[in-house]
C-alpha cells in the first residue's frame, strides 16, 4: 500500500494534544507525519517523484517546549513540512488476573481450554510443537525465569540439584524491556542496553544465560509487576509436567512496553527484524486495545501495522471486551438527537461522519456550551488544570485524503470532544441535516467515560472491536466461556462485537476464567477473563502452523481459521458479528496447511571442555556454542533451550552429540573423530566445526590435494630417474 498526498495540506493538530499543551501538560514525545519527496512506482509513471506523508517519533526538546508553552498559535512551533502532529494514545489491557490455585490443581486446569481447542490432539496427530516459530508477545512483561516457562537440562549435575534450584534455561529468548526512559549520563547494568536501532530500554539476549555463559554479567532485571504478559505467556509455551500450552517449544521474544501505540510499533519491528535475521516465521500477540480512529483499518495506527506484516509475519489482537461497557454510539439519523456522557475522569470522544455531512455539534458541560461546525473549534472552558474543548477540523487522525486506497466516497471527517481535570455529565446534541450514518467512542480509557442510556441516541455494543484488532488483515479474536455451567460455550456477554460488514471479530476462542501462570510464587497458578486470553491460544495455534509451513500470510491463515472453525448452536450460522466464523479447532487447522519447508543453513558450532566442581563432585565440562540458536538432544543427555550458548557436567565427554537447530536441522557431531577442540579461555574463532557431513568434505579435500601432491612427486621421481637412465646410457654409448 502506498501514501500519497492529493493536495497540499496545512498542519492539522491533534485536538487532545491542544488541550494537554493548553493547561502545560507538555508532552515528552509526538507521532508525527511530514511531507517527503519520494520516488514512486505507481500505476504507468514508475519513477515519477511524489511528496509522501513519512512518519516519525519525536521527543519534545526544552526549545519546543518552551515554544509550545508561550505561543498562543502552537501550529508555529512544528516544522513547516510537518501534516499532522499526534500524541501517542495509550492503550489498554483487554483482560484481568483473578483467582490463584494451588500447584497440585495444575493439569487439571490446564487441560481445559486445551481440550477445548484440540490443541494437544493436533500436537501428536501432526508432530507439531512450535519449534522454527517465533512467538512475539508484546505486554506488561514475562517471568522469563518461572520452572513452568523453561526448556528442562539433563546432566550428570541434575540428580544432585533440589527441587525448585533446577538449571532450566528460559523459553524467552530474546527481551527487550521499553519501560525504562533512561538518562543517558547512567551506564547500564554491565551488559545491557537497548536494542540496534533504538535509544531508549534495554535489551536481555538469553535473559537465562547470562550470569551461566558470561560470568560477571548481571541477570536480566525485566519483571512482570501486572501478571497480564506473563498469563498471555503461559498460555502460549507454559510446560507442567504433564501438561503444555497451544506451542510450548516455540521461541519467545518479549516485549515489556509502556502500552503506548508508537513504543507498540517499535515492539513488531523488533521482533520482525529479530526473526528475519534467523529466517524464522513469527507471530506477535497484541492482548491491548483503544478506541482511537475510525476503526476500519485507516488510522495511523493500523496502517502503520498492516504495512509490516505479510508472508511469515503475522499479527493475532484481541477483539476487547467492551461489549458491555457502553463506549460507542452510531448508526443513521436525522434531525437534532443528543446523547448524554458521563465523565468520571479525563475523557476524550471521537465521532467520525462521512465528508461533507454538514453536521453540527454543540457540547453542554458544567454550564458552558459551544457549537461548532466543519473546520471550527471552540473552548467552552480553559483554568490553570482544567480544559474543555469541541474540535471539527477532522484532526482526530491523519487526513483520510492522504489514504490511496480510501476511495472518496468512503474518505471521512472527524469531530472530538476533550475534557481534562474535571468531571460530570455532558450533554452532547447532534445536528443531522440530512439521513447520516456515524459512529462516535470514548477514545480515552474505558473507565473514565461512558455514554449514559439517558438521550435520544443510546449506547450500543455493535462495532466495538478495539484497535488494532479493526485492521483487516490483523487477526481479531473474541471469546466464550468454558467453564462448567449453564453458560458454558456461550460468547462472553464482554466480548466486543463488529457490524454485519466489517468481518470483525475472525474468530473466537476459550477466554473465560483461563488458568495460566503467575507472575508470583510458581507454586501457583492464576485464573484470567477476557479476549486477552483468547487471544494466545490463536497466536499458538498459528504458531503450529507456521511450522508446517512458515510462508502463510495473514490472508491465508484467516481463511484458514474461518474454513476450520467450529459452529455449533450458540454461535449460529457463521460468519456474524459475535462470532466471527466461529470457535478455534486446531486439528482442523492445521489439517488444511500444506506442509512445506524452508532449505536449511549450515552452522558453525564450536565446544570447548573444561572441569569443575560442583556439590563435592567432580564434572568433565562440555561447552558449546553457535551463531545461531540450538538446542542437546543428547544421547544421555539433553539441553532443550533454543540457545547459542550450552553447558554440561557430565562424568565422560561423549564421543558425538545429538543437536537441533532452532530452523529444523538436525545434526550429529563426532567431537573425539571430527571436532576441532578450542582451548579453555580462547576465543571460538581458533577453531571449530561444522558438522560431520562438512568434516567429511573437508577431509576429502585434504585427501585430494594430498593425492595431487603424491601424484606430482611420483611423476617428479619418474622424470628424475628417466633422466638419470638416459644420462648412463649416453655415457655408455660415448664409451
Amino acid at each position: 500500500m502506498f501514501l500519497l498526498t492529493l493536495l497540499l495540506p496545512c498542519l492539522k493538530l491533534d485536538p487532545l494534544l491542544l488541550a494537554n499543551i493548553k493547561i502545560n501538560r507538555v508532552p515528552q514525545k509526538i507521532m508525527s507525519v511530514k511531507i517527503q519527496n519520494a520516488e514512486l512506482g505507481i500505476f504507468f509513471n514508475p519513477y515519477e517523484t511524489k511528496r509522501i506523508p513519512i512518519y516519525s517519533v519525536k521527543r519534545i526538546s526544552e526549545k519546543m517546549e518552551n515554544c509550545l508553552k508561550s505561543s498562543e498559535n502552537v501550529e508555529k512551533c512544528f516544522s513547516e513540512e510537518m501534516i499532522y502532529i499526534r500524541l501517542p494514545r495509550k492503550l489498554h489491557l483487554l483482560g484481568s488476573i483473578d483467582e490463584k490455585i494451588p500447584k497440585r490443581r495444575f493439569e487439571e486446569k490446564v487441560k481445559e481450554s486445551d481440550q477445548e481447542i484440540g490443541a494437544s490432539i493436533a500436537r501428536e496427530m501432526y508432530k507439531l510443537s512450535g519449534k522454527k516459530t517465533i512467538v512475539g508477545i508484546i505486554d506488561t512483561g514475562v517471568k522469563w525465569n518461572s520452572r513452568w516457562l523453561s526448556f528442562k537440562i539433563k546432566d550428570d549435575l541434575s540428580p544432585l540439584i533440589q527441587e525448585g534450584e533446577e538449571r532450566n534455561i528460559s523459553k524467552v529468548m530474546h527481551l527487550w524491556d521499553q519501560r525504562t526512559l533512561r538518562d543517558q549520563s547512567i551506564p547500564f547494568p554491565k551488559g545491557m542496553t537497548y536494542p540496534d536501532g533504538f535509544t531508549y530500554g534495554f535489551e536481555c539476549i538469553e535473559p537465562a544465560r547470562r550470569s551461566e555463559i558470561l560470568p560477571g554479567y548481571n541477570s536480566c532485571i525485566s519483571d512482570d509487576q501486572s501478571g497480564h504478559g506473563t498469563h498471555i505467556a503461559g498460555i502460549v509455551s507454559m510446560e507442567t509436567d504433564d501438561e503444555s500450552g497451544v506451542a510450548p517449544h516455540s521461541a519467545i521474544i518479549a516485549v515489556p512496553t509502556n502500552l503506548y501505540e508508537d513504543e507498540v510499533l517499535d515492539a513488531v519491528d523488533y521482533i520482525f527484524k529479530i526473526a528475519e535475521k534467523l529466517n524464522l516465521p513469527a507471530v506477535i500477540n497484541i492482548s491491548l486495545g483503544g478506541h482511537f480512529g475510525p476503526h476500519d483499518g485507516t488510522s495511523l495506527f493500523e496502517t502503520l501495522l498492516t504495512q509490516k506484516i505479510g508472508e511469515g509475519k503475522i499479527i493475532v489482537a484481541a477483539a476487547g471486551n467492551e461489549g458491555q461497557a457502553n463506549i460507542h454510539i452510531g448508526g443513521t439519523y436525522m434531525g437534532d438527537l443528543s446523547t448524554i456522557v458521563s465523565i468520571r475522569d479525563d475523557c476524550e470522544i471521537q465521532f467520525w461522519f462521512p465528508m461533507d455531512s454538514g453536521v453540527e455539534l454543540e457540547i453542554t458541560f458544567k454550564g458552558k456550551s459551544a457549537k461548532v461546525k466543519k473546520g471550527e473549534r471552540q473552548i467552552l472552558f480553559s483554568a490553570e488544570e482544567k480544559i474543555s474543548l469541541i474540535d471539527f477540523t477532522s484532526s482526530a487522525d491523519v487526513p483520510m485524503t492522504y489514504l490511496l486506497e480510501y476511495s472518496l466516497s468512503e474518505r471521512k471527517e472527524s469531530a472530538v470532544f476533550v475534557s481534562l481535570g474535571e468531571v460530570g455529565q455532558a450533554q452532547i446534541k447532534i445536528t443531522f441535516p440530512k439521513t447520516t450514518y456515524f459512529d462516535a467512542w470514548i477514545s480515552s480509557d474505558p473507565s473514565s467515560c461512558f455514554f449514559t442510556e439517558s438521550g435520544d441516541i443510546k449506547p450500543s455494543s455493535e462495532n466495538t472491536i478495539a484497535v488494532p484488532a479493526t485492521a483487516r488483515e490483523i487477526i481479531a479474536v473474541g471469546y466464550y466461556i468454558i467453564t462448567e455451567g449453564e453458560n458454558k460455550g456461550k460468547i462472553s456477554p464482554n466480548s466486543s462485537i463488529g457490524t454485519e460488514n466489517n468481518g470483525k471479530p475472525n474468530i473466537t476462542a476459550p477466554g473465560s476464567r483461563i488458568y495460566s501462570l503467575c507472575s508470583g510464587s510458581d507454586e501457583y497458578l492464576c485464573s484470567g477473563s477476557g479476549s486477552s486470553q483468547a487471544t494466545p491460544h490463536v497466536s499458538g495455534a498459528i504458531a503450529l502452523a507456521l511450522e508446517r509451513n512458515p510462508n502463510l500470510t495473514p490472508t491465508e491463515i484467516i481463511k484458514f481459521l474461518c474454513q476450520s472453525a467450529k459452529t455449533d448452536q450458540f454461535t449460529g450460522q457463521t460468519p456474524n458479528k459475535i462470532w466471527g466464523c466461529g470457535k478455534l479447532r486446531v486439528p482442523e487447522f492445521i489439517s488444511l496447511i500444506i506442509p512445506k519447508s524452508n532449505p536449511f543453513s549450515e552452522y558453525k558450532l564450536y565446544y570447548s571442555i573444561g572441569s569443575e566442581t560442583k556439590f563435592n563432585n567432580s564434572f568433565k565440562t562440555l561447552k558449546l556454542s553457535s551463531d545461531y540458536p540450538f538446542r542437546i538432544l543428547g544421547p544421555n543427555f539433553q539441553d532443550y533451550g533454543w540457545s547459542k550458548n550450552h553447558k554440561l557436567y557430565l562424568k565422560e565427554i561423549p564421543e558425538y552429540v545429538d543437536v537441533e537447530f532452532l530452523d529444523g536441522n538436525s545434526k550429529k557431531f563426532n567431537l573425539i573423530g571430527e571436532g576441532i577442540k578450542i582451548q579453555e579461555g580462547l576465543p571460538k574463532n581458533c577453531g571449530c566445526f561444522i558438522s560431520s557431513q562438512s568434516n567429511i568434505a573437508s577431509i576429502s579435500y585434504l585427501l585430494l590435494i594430498s593425492l595431487i601432491v603424491k601424484s606430482y612427486l611420483s611423476i617428479l621421481r619418474y622424470r628424475i630417474r628417466r633422466k638419470k637412465e638416459r644420462k648412463k646410457t649416453n655415457n655408455n654409448l660415448n664409451e
